[in-house]
């Protein structure tokens, strides 16, 4: 018989030895390859239904049906542990994976979709390890992956005009705002402000007003169940004002030496990219060029509209801004207020 797909209820499966029942797929790997090139890989991984690891391969993303089948052979002919051998039943979540597969499985093995809650042990198991190794979880130097003094002083001084016109003064976290960045992909992403109560101050990008309602539920989830943060369901980028004190001293050094501008002497500006599990993302010359032209967008539209937020509100307004950065000019579209995701559309768009 050939292998395959079987999308058929677990209950109405015959449960095969989990030695001989193997789940693979895709999952992140928990750290982040700096060179030639910033990205975070993909680990393809063959585990059997016990988890026990056979076969592993990090590559850099998209994920592929190919590559999970290059491992699956690897697997059979040369397993992490144990002799070579070929599995009773191979187990995938998804179809397009399963294709692939298909066309190197032998006569006999049965091929089926299903969850894959193995996989998930083995990247818990594998970010647990990676906590535990030396090193920082958060930046030391604005000046990591080549990125020049000039292109850190341009984002100060952009976050030095944002910390004097304070928006946080007239927007709670839930007044999003709307941002693009014409010709990049930037687009009709949303921010949110954090500061209104007075203890923390800055913005917060979310990649969609859906990302920034799942972030709040998460959020919201792990507080009422008290448990410490370990995810936050979606990737965000945060320009964030520390207090100087806090900042580890390689970074005071910096700011020192090269008289980064700060608006207010006991706190300076922290690009903070974070991933859905809280892993630290490098931060590149690129992301400074557009938090600090997001930054004083900001900026000039509170300037401009400190009311916008005001109950009842206005009708949205769409705000242009150009930054001229150390680059080149940044055009920035701003655009606000926008829907809230969970309570509704808190302002009626404009006809």
């Amino acid at each position: 018989m050939s292998p395959h797909l079987k999308p058929l209820p677990a209950w109405m499966r015959p449960q095969p030895d989990p030695e001989s029942e193997w789940v693979g797929g895709f999952i992140q790997s928990p750290s982040y390859v700096l060179e030639p090139r910033i990205y975070r890989p993909l680990i393809a991984v063959w585990v059997d239904a016990r988890g026990i690891i056979l076969a592993m391969e990090a590559v850099e993303p998209p994920e592929t049906p190919e590559v999970l089948a290059r491992v699956l052979r690897q697997a059979m002919t040369s397993p992490a542990t144990g002799k070579p051998r070929t599995p009773s039943r191979v187990r995938v979540w998804d179809k397009d994976m399963a294709g692939a597969l298909i066309r190197i499985l032998p006569d006999g093995t049965d091929l089926v979709e299903g969850d894959t809650p193995e996989l998930d042990d083995v990247e818990h198991a594998l970010r647990s390890a990676h906590r535990r190794l030396p090193g920082p979880s958060a930046p030391e130097s604005y000046l990591d992956h080549r990125v020049q003094p000039e292109i850190v002083a341009g984002f100060f001084r952009a976050c030095a005009r944002l910390w004097r016109a304070a928006p946080w003064k007239h927007a709670l976290d839930t007044h999003l705002i709307e941002v693009s960045v014409p010709g990049t992909d930037l687009k009709e992403e949303v921010l949110s402000i954090i500061g209104n109560l007075g203890q923390e101050f800055g913005v917060i990008r979310f990649f969609s007003v859906t990302d920034y309602g799942l972030f709040r539920d998460v959020a919201g989830s792990q507080m009422e169940r008290g448990e410490p943060p370990v995810t936050q369901g979606t990737d965000t980028v945060a320009t964030n004002f520390e207090r100087l004190k806090n900042v580890p001293a390689s970074m005071r050094e910096e700011i020192a030496r090269h008289g980064w501008e700060l608006a207010e002497p006991g706190y300076c500006p922290m690009l903070l990219q974070a991933d859905d599990d809280l892993l630290v993302r490098p931060n590149t010359a690129e992301d400074y060029l557009h938090a600090a032209a997001i930054a004083e967008a900001l900026a000039a539209f509170t300037e401009e509209h400190p009311g916008i937020f005001a109950d009842p509100a206005p009708q949205p307004v769409r705000f242009s801004w150009t930054h001229r950065g150390h680059a080149g000019p940044v055009k920035v579209l701003l655009r606000a207020p926008c829907p809230d995701p969970i309570r509704g559309p808190l302002w009626a768009d404009s006809p």
